[in-house]
């Protein structure tokens, strides 16, 4: 280990900025992974920004053999030890960002390794044959679901050229705690499938490009300029289409990295704006209100499940403008229940109310899920990217993977109504609006 290495210390490095290569030395030349996860999970996400995985995993090679070669006594135990410490990084980051092993010049220079360090010490051999079963698990998981999402993509296409159904949600579902479940139940196959790499590379899609993989003092602040509301202008332009099909102009290789995330926040909009058509479709005005008061239900029990990102998006769509003029409907409607949605998602003072709730329930419940509303972690983001010259330690935010989750039954013919059915977009809802305006007041 360097002088340089072994005058770093935590405390150093809360103050002052670290090259790429002494994290990178750090990494593999401390124990500070055994005890300090945050820290691998932060390497490995930062990473990114200066390197390519495959690069990356080629330097940690170089580093555990630096190591190795300048060991004082270099014995077999210390170099199990060194290959040991390899492999526990190395499933570290398997385990945290698995899409970067879907990269076939990762997986061929992790078959190199292998080689090399069977070829050191052959007992190593089951534990990288449960790395690469490990690794082809998860792989198949992402890719099953970007499957299913086109699948989606392309049942909601065929509906598209149809008129509007004349089923609405309560023909399709009787209860607002059932739809409230289901809605729940695609939240998480949604949101599980985001990957932390994909908000750093939707920031940074831009800019790594620009940024050659030998600059290693690179500070992340130096391309973190470019405002984040930018990307998120871009990217609500390109949910307006479906965005597993439809070009955007993010490139292919920076979509595929970001398209989990896109097909989130896209989720979000298409269940504001299913909330918005199903109730301006309906021309009869007794049974427009059943609707409205369905979907007030169903955001409180969302409430009760903690799942408050789907909250958000139904109020979204109850106060969209198509909706909200709707004067006559709303002098029918419970209002006692929607004060108390508009309390939750209130924006005054930064959204205060929904920060309070999300905080009380977290502390009272830690071990049970919890949804965010994901808008307001993108309104967060925004503010972390712009400011992140100034951050310190005590400005990140830990998310625990630990968490009980609900069991509800799926649903498939609810899931495939909330997934596929056509939709009103803003000027179709206002022409369905001027050619009903007589039904509709």
């Amino acid at each position: 280990m360097t002088n340089s290495v072994s005058k770093l210390n935590m405390n150093e490095m809360e103050e002052k900025p670290a090259t790429f290569d002494h994290l990178t030395m750090l990494l593999m030349s401390s124990d500070l992974i055994l005890f300090d996860k945050s820290f691998v999970f932060t390497f490995f996400l930062s990473s990114r920004v200066f390197t390519s995985p495959n690069d990356l995993l080629i330097k940690i090679l170089e580093k555990t053999f630096y190591y190795m070669l300048h060991h004082k006594n270099l014995t077999q135990t210390v170099v199990k030890k060194c290959i040991s410490r390899f492999i526990f990084i190395l499933n570290q980051w398997i385990r945290g960002f698995p899409s970067d092993f879907r990269d076939v010049d990762v997986i061929c220079t992790l078959r190199s390794i292998q080689d090399k360090f069977s070829s050191l010490d052959d007992s190593f051999g089951n534990d990288f044959d449960h790395l690469f079963s490990f690794v082809a698990k998860q792989i198949s998981n992402i890719e099953s679901f970007e499957k299913n999402l086109i699948h989606i993509h392309q049942e909601s296409v065929k509906k598209l050229n149809k008129k509007l159904s004349d089923l609405n949600i309560l023909d399709v579902c009787d209860a607002p705690s059932a739809l409230a479940n289901q809605l729940t139940c695609i939240e998480l196959e949604r949101v599980k499938n985001v990957g932390a790499e994909e908000f750093l590379n939707f920031y940074m899609t831009s800019q790594s490009s620009k940024i050659p993989p030998s600059s290693q003092s690179v500070q992340i602040s130096d391309v973190c300029k470019k405002n984040f509301r930018v990307y998120l202008n871009e990217l609500k332009q390109a949910c307006q289409t479906d965005i597993l099909i439809e070009k955007t102009k993010y490139t292919d290789s920076s979509f595929k990295r970001t398209s989990n995330l896109l097909a989130y926040i896209s989720w979000f909009n298409r269940v504001s704006w299913l909330v918005c058509t199903e109730i301006v479709k309906i021309s009869d005005l007794e049974k427009r209100v059943k609707i409205v008061d369905f979907f007030i239900d169903t955001a409180l029990y969302c409430y009760r499940v903690r799942n408050y990102n789907s909250l958000m998006a139904i109020i979204t769509g109850l106060q969209s403008y198509p909706t909200s003029r709707l004067k006559e409907t709303w002098n029918y409607v419970d209002k006692n229940k929607w004060n108390k949605l508009v309390y939750f998602s209130d924006p005054l003072n930064n959204y205060r109310n929904y920060r309070n709730l999300f905080k009380n329930n977290k502390q009272k419940k830690p071990d049970k899920l919890i949804i965010p509303a994901f808008s307001i972690i993108m309104k967060d983001l925004n503010f972390y990217f712009n400011n992140i010259s100034t951050m310190t330690k005590k400005n990140f935010i830990g998310i625990s993977e630990n968490m009980d989750q609900p069991n509800f039954p799926n649903n498939a013919y609810i899931s495939n109504y909330l997934l596929t059915e056509p939709l009103l977009r803003e000027d179709s809802c206002f022409e369905k609006l001027s050619t009903q305006i007589k039904k509709l007041v």
